[in-house]
């Protein structure tokens, strides 16, 4: 094969890639990640964790390619933004059980479990058909990119106001004296 050859096959290729949908599914990917980083300033820094949401956003883009490969770009750019939102709200399982606690259970009586499959399927679905609309991703991309850079900023600030920087109330601090202790910390250190 000659050079140009190459330079058609990546174009080719590259064609076939739903690059917003990737960029959503990334953005839902690392947003847990960043939201974790924020809320433990104290205790972790992104040096901690870098590693986690690479490979997650590495299989996920993956998986969204191979899918584009073999069955074409709608199927890539559904089952890309759909995995996205699955780890997306995978880590929420705690927010959503206590809004159910606070809010659902005292009328309805559903269990939090429960509430959380459902919240996870909808969401696939939603995520599923936004896929097709290029409006509805457009507001999917917003709300991931506010998602995953919003806390980013905040640990930014946060850890520049405070002069010590992440990590240096770890050598004075147990994990067991945390007031709460988030669930990403358990899955992912």
């Amino acid at each position: 094969m000659q050079k140009h050859d190459w330079s058609e096959i990546v174009s080719s290729l590259v064609g076939r890639l739903p690059l917003r949908s990737f960029t959503v599914a990334a953005l839902l990917t690392v947003a847990p990640f960043s939201a974790f980083l924020y809320g433990t300033r104290e205790y972790v820094g992104i040096g901690d964790i870098w590693r986690y949401p690479a490979a997650a956003i590495g299989v996920v883009v993956a998986l969204g390619i191979c899918t584009s490969v073999v069955l074409g770009r709608s199927w890539g750019a559904r089952v890309s933004v759909v995995l996205g939102w699955l780890i997306f709200a995978l880590f929420w399982y705690r927010d959503i059980g206590s809004f159910n606690d606070r809010h659902l259970f005292s009328f309805a009586g559903i269990s939090s479990e429960l509430v959380w499959v459902l919240v996870l399927v909808i969401g696939s679905v939603v995520a599923y058909r936004i896929t097709s609309k290029p409006r509805l991703l457009k507001a999917g991309l917003l709300f991931s990119l506010t998602m995953a850079v919003l806390p980013l900023v905040q640990y930014g600030v946060a850890t520049v106001d405070n002069g010590t920087g992440p990590g240096a109330k770890l050598d004075t601090a147990n994990v067991d004296q945390w007031e709460s202790r988030p669930d990403i910390y358990y899955l992912v250190l």
